[in-house]
C-alpha cells in the first residue's frame, strides 16, 4: 500500500515528467528528482534515469510521459556478464548452473534466492538481491554448506565482505549488475 510520502513522490514525479515533450523517465525520491532522462526509446530513458543515481533510485517513484507497453523482464543469461569478483573462477558446470538459476529467479519474488546444481534447483546459489551482510549470514551459510558458486547483482556497500567470505571458503562469487526485481 502506498504511503503518504509515496503519493507526494508520485505527484512530484508526474509534475516533472509532464514538462517534457520527448519520451522521458523521471525517478523521484523524497520529492526530489534523482534521475531524469529523455530518449526516443523509453526503455533507454529509464536505464539512463536509473544510472544517474542508482542508490537513490532504489525504492523511488518512477514516472513516464508516454505509455509503457511492456515492463517485461526479457533479459537472458547471454544478455548479462557474469563477472568473477572472487579469487576462485567457477567451473563450467557451475557457470551453467548460475545461468539456469538466473532464469529461475526471474519467476520468484524479489530478494529471492535460487539454489541450483547441474541445472536443477539444488546446490549453486543465485540471488536476485545483493547481500547486505556476508559474515554470519546468507553468504557464509552458503559457503559452509558446500556451495561452489554464488551469483548476485552486486551493489551493496558490503560487497567486499561477500568477496572476502567467498575467498576464505574457496567459493566463486559472480556479480551480474542486473536485478529482476519482481514484486
Amino acid at each position: 500500500e502506498m504511503s503518504y510520502n509515496n503519493y507526494l513522490d508520485a505527484d512530484a514525479a508526474w509534475n516533472c515528467v509532464s514538462e517534457f515533450e520527448k519520451p522521458t523517465c523521471v525517478i523521484v525520491k523524497h520529492t526530489n528528482p534523482c534521475g531524469v532522462a529523455s530518449r526516443e526509446n523509453i526503455l533507454e530513458a529509464y536505464r539512463l534515469a536509473v544510472k544517474a543515481d542508482p542508490v537513490s533510485a532504489f525504492g523511488g517513484i518512477v514516472a513516464f510521459n508516454v505509455e509503457v507497453d511492456e515492463d517485461s523482464d526479457d533479459l537472458t543469461p547471454q544478455d548479462i556478464q557474469f563477472k568473477v569478483v572472487s579469487e576462485r573462477t567457477p567451473l563450467e558446470n557451475e557457470l551453467h548452473d548460475a545461468e539456469f538459476a538466473w532464469l529461475c529467479v526471474k519467476h520468484v519474488k524479489s530478494n529471492a534466492i535460487v539454489i541450483a546444481k547441474e541445472m536443477k534447483l539444488k546446490e549453486q546459489r543465485f540471488s536476485d538481491a545483493f547481500f547486505p551482510f556476508a559474515w554470519n549470514d546468507a553468504v557464509e551459510e552458503a559457503c559452509k554448506s558446500g556451495i561452489g558458486a554464488i551469483a548476485e547483482p552486486g551493489g551493496s556497500i558490503r560487497d567486499n565482505d561477500a568477496i572476502d567470505c567467498c575467498n576464505k571458503y574457496g567459493v566463486s562469487l559472480l556479480f551480474t549488475n542486473v536485478r529482476h526485481f519482481r514484486h
